[in-house]
């Protein structure tokens, strides 16, 4: 009888064949360990394969690793947002893998530019903007951002209970998921390191505007 051995593969092993453009060899990969994928390259090391096809500027390793789960919006600790392989090739001019990565954040996530304008409002606290945005085209209250959050999710992120309130009064949708699947009572709630210690109250605040308006709950929010 004849038996065939399995390879076991590696993310550097995925991340060369990224970087050089060997697609035989990446899809061989990708086939036989999808979930390399996604993984970084070790526990100190949070580069993927993505951001090496990036480096090689090669389009059609971008286009098959977001085709097998990576996301272009994963960032290199300390500094993710200039890291994520979409700033990396617009910071470069590949625009072939940028026009790649925003149309998989366009069609996976329901990015627009207009959802791009009206989330960066909502950041800056820009309520002048937003209401204007908002008298134009009222459904903009839940267009997204590239990783799937509508202004609500912004004006949480700020601890900003004036601006929650005007968006939960325009019908902003108080169960939307983002692309980490997570609703904004858990990302009100969710209280890291990176949280300032003033915005706790407001964040309660805030937690228990969303309660009233009908956000869905559970033990971990009760806790």
């Amino acid at each position: 009888t004849m038996t065939t051995a399995t390879q076991d593969f590696t993310v550097p092993n995925l991340c060369a064949a990224a970087e050089t453009g060997d697609l035989s060899r990446l899809r061989e990969i990708i086939v036989a360990q999808p979930q390399l994928a996604t993984q970084d390259t070790a526990a100190n090391d949070e580069h993927q394969a993505i951001h090496h096809a990036v480096y090689g500027n090669q389009p059609e390793a971008v286009q098959a690793l977001v085709a097998a789960g990576a996301d272009p919006l994963n960032g290199i600790y300390p500094h993710r947002e200039p890291t994520t392989a979409l700033a990396l090739a617009r910071d470069r001019g590949l625009e072939a893998i940028v026009a790649i990565n925003e149309d998989f954040l366009q069609a996976q996530r329901g990015t627009t530019s207009e959802g791009q304008t009206i989330t960066q409002a909502a950041a800056h606290g820009d309520a002048a903007t937003l209401l204007h945005l908002l008298a134009e085209n009222p459904a903009l209250v839940n267009a997204t951002d590239n990783r799937g959050q509508p202004p609500l999710f912004k004006a949480i992120g700020r601890a900003d209970l004036s601006m929650v309130s005007t968006l939960l009064d325009c019908t902003a949708a108080v169960d939307h998921l983002d692309a980490d699947g997570w609703e904004p009572l858990r990302r009100c709630l969710f209280h890291s390191w990176k949280i300032p210690d003033d915005h706790y109250a407001a964040h309660t605040a805030i937690a228990g505007l969303l309660i009233g308006r009908g956000a869905s709950y559970g033990l971990w929010e009760a806790a």
